[in-house]
């Protein structure tokens, strides 16, 4: 059995529904049920269950305001893929954790491999880092998947941030100086569950993976696809102003370079996330406009 941690997140959702659709075995724990920040409480409700591999797809996202929460944030994305990794080493499990692109200063020309180093940028980064870090060093059957620029129609995200815009401004400023893949939730939900397929059948090289769609974009560019669709829709969309980062208020340094290199992932799982276009596709295919 699968067990998923911070089900209620975009990703946890999706990998709960996936599993449900394809009748795999699971169980998703939200952050009602279980405190990852609590080893005792880890102990007492982990070990009612028998799970073969643990996903912990909790975290804590807010970039921004993570410059003035720290001690939440690191909890949550430090200690807490610590607590989850030494439980799974006691007990003899398989562990998969995800991480980011944010723990690169976004300064390469190229796409990032897994063996580029990192230098983040912001508490966030250097949280989600250290957390890395901490769970390889507690549990040796790890897999840790960085992301980037996640989205759905759940939660707090930027498309959603941009389809609540389009409804309220006649013009939208968006940075065009950021690149990175966007990434549907179930593009990596699905992607991680023919991971564990592959890992079950023997197919199992620990570390750091790099997982994302193919291709990149602006997130002006993005925004400009994002209304595109909404236009098709029927929706009245706002006019779209491209700005440098320097513009843009905020607390917080972003790379500028946040495109990852995911040729590890296909050469050892042979598993491809398709494009950031057909992610943006299957997103809108389940939109509806009120």
């Amino acid at each position: 059995m699968i067990l998923i941690v911070g089900a209620e997140g975009q990703v946890g959702y999706e990998l709960c529904r996936l599993s449900k659709e394809n009748q795999i075995p699971f169980l998703g724990l939200t952050r009602n049920q279980l405190d990852v920040t609590n080893k005792a409480m880890i102990d007492r409700v982990l070990g009612e269950f028998e799970f073969d591999v643990l996903i912990n797809a909790a975290a804590y996202n807010a970039v921004d305001r993570a410059e003035e929460e720290r001690d939440v944030c690191e909890s949550i994305n430090s200690i807490a893929p610590e607590n989850l990794a030494e439980f799974c080493h006691r007990k003899s499990k398989k562990i998969i954790h995800y991480s980011t692109d944010y723990v690169f200063d976004g300064e390469s020309k190229s796409p990032y491999t897994e063996l580029d180093p990192t230098a983040p940028l912001s508490v966030y980064g250097k949280s989600k880092l250290l957390g890395e870090q901490r769970l390889a060093a507690s549990c040796r059957q790890h897999f840790i998947f960085r992301l980037s620029w996640v989205y759905s129609l759940r939660r707090h995200n930027f498309l959603k941030t941009i389809i609540r815009l389009a409804s309220e401004k006649s013009k939208i400023s968006v940075v065009d100086d950021q690149f990175g893949a966007p990434s549907f939730a179930r593009q990596i939900a699905r992607g991680t569950l023919e991971c564990i397929k592959q890992m079950r059948a023997g197919s199992s090289s620990y570390g750091i993976y790099h997982m994302t769609p193919a291709g990149s974009v602006s997130w002006y560019e993005f925004t400009g696809h994002i209304l595109k669709r909404l236009s098709e829709r029927g929706m009245k969309v706002p006019h779209l102003e491209a700005i440098s980062s320097s513009q843009y208020p905020s607390k917080v340094r972003r790379p500028k370079n946040s495109v990852m290199n995911s040729q590890k992932l296909l050469k050892s799982f042979g598993v491809k996330l398709g494009s950031w276009e057909s992610g943006l596709n299957e997103c809108f295919g389940d939109f509806e406009f009120k």
